[in-house]
């Protein structure tokens, strides 16, 4: 089950994710951006469908089968749309190819060594037991947490918002816009209703196993903008975070303790998905995709009744950036003078 959903998920994500980098940054795009950041990008662009689908069914009448009829109909459209854009564009590049040097292959020779087969097998065992440990297991950390109760909450009386999740009672005072705006548990109950899965399965299981993949690839795009011409480099650093994640599990706020217990929350994924990414962004000067991640955060976490940590992230690290580049370019200038 949990590997039939990967092969529609994943393929999906790298579509959309393709397409939205292509129009970003057009044919340079190809040489600056890698599959995790393609997949990532696609993650991001599912949750900002997520979004206009749960604010169309507010504008609509606040009906959960509404929002899961406006993100399936947004989704196979902008599946469709990047589908015939990346035919088109492979067309193109095909022609181009052709007429300037011949055929080019696909993919060029990998010769791996010792040391990297051996601490990339590490690495995919690590990552193996992780996905067993968050999928099979049969108790997830509930403490001060009402996502599945929200969820079971929509799909029982299809409505958003309205009814409190553990009294069942309407909400006397209403709620706060600002959480009205979460669109996550409005997310995960329309993909029960699309799958046709519970939503405990979905919570407690599935999306878990989604989260620990998109932190493996998030981490790894930090390790490529450390040791970008050193593959045994990036592969002993996932095996070390593999390993952290694993060991830091014991403490409540530590990443690990989200990512193996609480990977269905908002939190979690800004910590291990959102926040790693933009910052491998950051260190490689991608401003333009930074702001569909600040736009993420705020659909999924409730964080200063608007923006949230990833605004801050981008601004101190484009601060410290700008500081340095002025600094080397300051001292360069004095020894030519």
């Amino acid at each position: 089950m949990l590997a039939l959903i990967m092969i529609i998920v994943f393929p999906s994500f790298y579509l959309l994710g393709r397409t939205v980098i292509g129009i970003a940054y057009g044919p340079a795009g190809r040489e600056r951006f890698f599959l995790e950041d393609k997949v990532i990008t696609g993650m991001v662009l599912t949750i900002g469908l997520a979004e206009c689908a749960h604010i169309g069914a507010f504008v609509s009448g606040r009906s959960v089968c509404v929002s899961a009829k406006y993100f399936v109909m947004l989704f196979i459209c902008v599946v469709a749309f990047c589908a015939v854009a990346s035919f088109i564009r492979y067309l193109i590049g095909k022609k181009q190819k052709d007429h300037k040097n011949g055929s080019r292959p696909i993919f060029s020779a990998i010769h791996p060594d010792r040391r990297e087969i051996v601490f990339f097998a590490i690495w995919m065992l690590l990552l193996a037991w992780q996905l067993f440990a968050v999928f099979y297991q049969c108790r997830v950390f509930q403490e001060a947490d009402i996502t599945l109760e929200t969820v079971v909450s929509f799909l029982e009386t299809d409505r958003l918002y309205e009814y409190n999740p553990l009294t069942g009672a309407p909400y006397q005072a209403g709620m706060p816009q600002r959480l009205q705006v979460l669109c996550l548990p409005t997310l995960y109950a329309d993909l029960c209703l699309v799958a046709g899965v519970s939503p405990e399965f979905l919570v407690w299981h599935l999306v878990p196993a989604l989260v620990v993949l998109l932190a493996h690839f998030a981490y790894y795009s930090i390790a490529r903008c450390l040791f970008p011409e050193n593959r045994f480099s990036r592969v002993f650093f996932m095996v070390l975070v593999s390993f952290l994640l694993m060991i830091t599990d014991s403490g409540e706020a530590a990443d690990g303790f989200g990512l193996m217990h609480m990977g269905f929350h908002g939190t979690t994924l800004r910590s291990t998905v959102l926040l790693p990414y933009l910052f491998s962004l950051c260190l490689r000067r991608n401003w333009r995709l930074t702001i569909p991640l600040i736009l993420a955060e705020i659909c999924l976490v409730w964080t200063l009744y608007g923006l949230g940590v990833c605004i801050f992230v981008t601004f101190a690290m484009w601060l410290i950036l700008h500081l340095l580049t002025g600094r080397r370019t300051t001292s360069g200038k004095e020894e030519l003078s």
